[in-house]
């Protein structure tokens, strides 16, 4: 598992912190002054027979160093009601593909989220796979991109005795060119244009 959904968080990937918005359940005002004490958390990973109980460790202070279970408010003047949370290493670790996170506190709504947990595989996976005529739809690309260098060895390209011209996908569209050095006498390569 853990390769099937391109998710929110890498599969093994540790010292998650995420930020939790308590509410209070009668007048839905943000909650201040939630200690780590009166956080009850639980993870569940698909695949587990029951949830896993969060054990709650209060943080120094918002910027403090990752700590499993920690739970800080971030701040009550400047953002009341919001809270820091580090979910333990183990809800994120490889072999499932999703994990939920359920926080109560006395009072309020609580805060229920559920996280997609991605292969590191897949990353590179997905890029190697992708179609580049779809990139270009959503923004053009740099010059020196990723997108343009493949091009060159997978699109149409066609040489003059000075320049190369490399096209997009569409094999039509110039996508970048180059000027070329020849020698005298060498063979020389005027096109390519695979199918």
């Amino acid at each position: 598992m853990a390769d099937r959904l391109y998710g929110d968080v890498v599969a093994d990937t540790g010292s998650v912190s995420v930020a939790i918005l308590l509410r209070s359940s009668i007048d839905n005002s943000r909650m201040t002054g939630v200690a780590a004490g009166s956080v009850n958390a639980t993870f569940f990973r698909q695949g587990d027979a029951a949830p896993t109980t969060i054990t709650m460790v209060a943080l120094g202070s918002s910027s403090a160093p990752w700590a499993s279970g920690g739970w800080r408010e971030l701040s009550s003047g400047g953002m009341p009601g919001w809270y820091r949370l580090d979910i333990p290493n183990p809800a994120f670790a490889s072999g499932a593909d999703w994990v939920a996170l359920q926080i109560s506190v006395a009072g309020t709504f609580g805060f229920d989220v559920p996280y997609r947990i991605q292969s590191a595989a897949l990353i590179p996976d997905q890029i190697l796979k992708r179609d580049f005529s779809a990139v270009e739809a959503v923004s053009a690309a740099a010059g020196r991109s990723l997108l343009n260098a493949m091009r060159l060895l997978r699109n149409r390209w066609a040489t003059t005795s000075t320049a190369i011209t490399v096209y997009k996908e569409d094999d039509s569209t110039p996508a970048w060119t180059g000027a070329l050095a020849t020698a005298v006498g060498a063979a020389q390569i005027t096109s390519i244009d695979p199918t």
